[in-house]
C-alpha cells in the first residue's frame, strides 16, 4: 500500500505528458494544426449558414409573390362577381307616335 501512495507523490508521475490538463498539445507545430483547423471549420461554418439564410430568404419571398397574386387574382374575382351598386331613376318616354307603314 505505501508503494501506491509513494508512486503517486512522485513528481515524475505529476508531470508526465500523458496526464493533466494542458498536455494534449505538446508541440506548436500541433497548436498551430488545431488553430487552422478551427479556423477553417469556422469559416466553412460560416458560409454555410449564410447560404442556408440565402435560400431560405428566396423561398420565402418566392412563397410570398406566389400568395400575393393568388389573393390579388381572387380579389379581382370577387370584385367582378359583386353586385352593382348605384342609384337610378326610371324616366317614361313619350310615346312616338308613328306613321302607318305603306306596303
Amino acid at each position: 500500500m505505501s508503494d501506491q501512495t509513494s508512486d503517486m507523490r512522485d513528481p515524475r508521475l505529476l508531470s508526465s505528458p500523458q496526464r493533466g490538463p494542458g498536455r494534449w498539445f505538446q508541440s506548436g507545430l500541433q497548436r498551430v494544426a488545431i488553430v487552422l483547423i478551427g479556423l477553417t471549420l469556422a469559416v466553412a461554418a460560416f458560409f454555410f449558414l449564410a447560404i442556408a439564410l440565402v435560400a431560405a430568404i428566396s423561398i420565402a419571398l418566392v412563397v410570398g409573390a406566389r400568395v400575393w397574386w393568388v389573393m390579388r387574382r381572387l380579389r379581382a374575382k370577387a370584385a367582378a362577381s359583386a353586385p352593382l351598386e348605384g342609384e337610378y331613376s326610371v324616366v317614361e318616354s313619350p310615346q312616338i307616335e308613328r306613321a302607318p307603314r305603306e306596303r
